[in-house]
């Protein structure tokens, strides 16, 4: 018998009888509408954004905590986790009773009980599933699954950033072709709709006037993010169709179709609920890439090309000592060579070398137990950003780039536009095995030039340069192309300063690309 082959069955056995026990107790629920709303009530009760929500939710005054440790912490996450398995399957609500009595959706013990099956089932499902071989592969994926949760999705960075990408020019004109509405109306609508979703679970399409929103362009806007609930039943089981391959994938690691639609329309009422209301912001946000995509491949090329505009205007916005170059060609008039899309110059000497990616995390990427090969055109473009970063270090070491003085502690960095390798040291290395490959022949390039890069998305460089001024900045990212803290997100290392972290105020100028944003308050911190 194979090593730790008993205890792998028991944990499968115990999996088997815990998705059966979270099945039973989503048919015992007293109704669907009222699954939802337990979901939002639950979630606007642990949330800073949150309202007193006892007239939907009965709960004990300890429940209504923000902190981690608290024994009542339910994780947005795994609200969002329910939502999926719920909608998963076909099912008539309250069909079978648990005991002798419906599950209430109106009281937190409801919640609890399913939280901690959804737990039951993880834990279980990892015991069957992970071994010593496999198991540091899980870490990117509950990297995937908490990350942004813990963070925040609602700041005016990352509302200006996307839209700054793909609310402009080619962008704008085919959103609004498509859609009947521009995207700045879309973004304005959406962000009043996620004001009005902590109030209330379920809403109806409203204007208002401060903010010069009709109540025409909000219906608009809910008609692109929403689905009825037969609608997002029935593509909930397209998109795990689509995407599942295997039934390898933990359950802890579905798809959400809550990223494209986020609110789920009662149309017999005219009315709709958004679950986990954070979500509005993640669809008008990144989830603008959904749009996009569906278009000519000229859009996304175009919002690439403004992916690297953005990193080269808020480092130019944040830290003014800063020299900050857009690419350029250099070597010989009949050969010319690109430099990597950024190069960032103090006291006129390149420091710091950016080379730009806006390729697509896919959910293979995310959630496959080796997404390097499931993946591998998306995480070769990855590694063609490292040995783009190697060539440009051995050209100016060689002299063929002499424009300008390349420090040689200069740190080289893939930036993203989506978090490809957090906390994966191991994904990293299969990176870096690429793109050593791609330059072994190339005589040029020797272990000096092949410096360990870092791998930073732009939320991380993002919230890292707001709280850092450039001799922090600058020291982080030292710290981060080192051994000590190699897979570390920026942010973390930051921390580890130990030095205060003073707000900067936001460099661009919102009117610019939103307009609409200089009439109201932050809708958080903006970091």
């Amino acid at each position: 018998m194979r090593p730790g082959f008993t205890r792998r069955e028991l944990h499968r056995r115990k999996f088997a009888k815990n998705v059966a026990r979270l099945n039973e107790a989503f048919e015992s629920l007293d109704s669907e509408i009222g699954f939802l709303k337990l979901i939002w009530a639950s979630d606007m009760l642990q949330s800073k954004l949150g309202k007193n929500v006892s007239r939907y939710l009965q709960y004990p005054a300890a429940a209504a905590s923000l902190s981690a440790d608290s024994p009542y912490a339910i994780r947005k996450w795994e609200l969002e986790t329910l939502v999926a398995l719920f909608f998963k399957e076909s099912r008539a609500a309250a069909s079978k009773q648990w005991g002798s009595q419906a599950l209430n959706t109106a009281q937190f013990s409801t919640i609890s009980d399913l939280v901690n099956i959804l737990r039951s089932i993880e834990d279980s499902e990892s015991g069957a599933k992970l071994t010593a071989e496999t198991v540091l592969r899980e870490m990117h994926k509950i990297a995937h699954r908490q990350f942004e949760w813990q963070r925040n999705f609602a700041t005016r960075e990352r509302l200006y950033r996307f839209a700054f990408i793909y609310g402009q020019g080619a962008c704008a004109e085919f959103f609004e072709a498509k859609h009947g509405l521009s995207i700045s109306e879309f973004l304005k609508a959406g962000f009043l709709i996620f004001a009005h979703a902590h109030l209330t679970p379920w809403m109806g399409a409203v204007g208002l006037e401060k903010l010069a929103i009709s109540k025409a362009s909000v219906e608009q806007a809910v008609a692109v993010m929403s689905l009825s609930r037969t609608d997002f039943r029935s593509q909930t089981a397209d998109l795990n169709r689509q995407l599942l391959k295997s039934s390898d994938v933990p359950l802890a690691y579905l798809p959400s179709l809550l990223r494209q639609y986020p609110l789920i329309a009662e149309p017999r009422f005219n009315s709709f609920i958004a679950p986990l209301p954070e979500l509005i912001i993640y669809r008008i946000t990144v989830g603008l890439f959904y749009d996009i995509a569906s278009g000519p491949q000229h859009l996304l090329n175009e919002a690439n090309n403004r992916f690297e505009q953005y990193a080269q205007r808020l480092l130019t916005g944040f830290y003014p000592g800063f020299e900050v170059l857009d690419s350029t060609r250099y070597g010989p008039k009949k050969a010319t060579i690109d430099t990597p899309d950024i190069l960032v110059l103090a006291n006129d000497t390149v420091e710091i070398v950016l080379e730009c990616k806006a390729t697509k995390l896919t959910y293979v990427s995310q959630y496959s137990n080796d997404p390097v090969t499931e993946a591998r055109k998306q995480y070769e473009q990855i590694a063609k950003g490292v040995a783009q970063l190697w060539r440009f270090f051995a050209h100016a070491r060689i002299g063929l780039y002499n424009e300008r003085p390349v420090s040689p502690s200069a740190v080289g960095v893939v930036l993203t536009l989506d978090a490809w390798l957090p906390m994966s040291v191991e994904l990293q290395d299969e990176v870096i095995d690429i793109a050593r490959g791609l330059v072994s022949k190339d005589a040029d390039v020797v272990a000096d030039d092949m410096r360990r890069v870092v791998f930073c998305p732009m939320q991380d460089l993002a919230d890292t340069s707001i709280i850092s001024t450039q001799a922090q900045f600058q020291r982080t990212l030292a710290l981060a192309s080192g051994d000590e803290f190699k897979g570390w997100s920026l942010r973390e290392i930051r921390r580890r300063l130990d030095e205060p972290e003073i707000p900067n105020k936001f460099p661009l100028a919102y009117a610019d690309i939103l307009p609409w944003m200089e009439n109201i308050a932050p809708p958080a911190s903006q970091d």
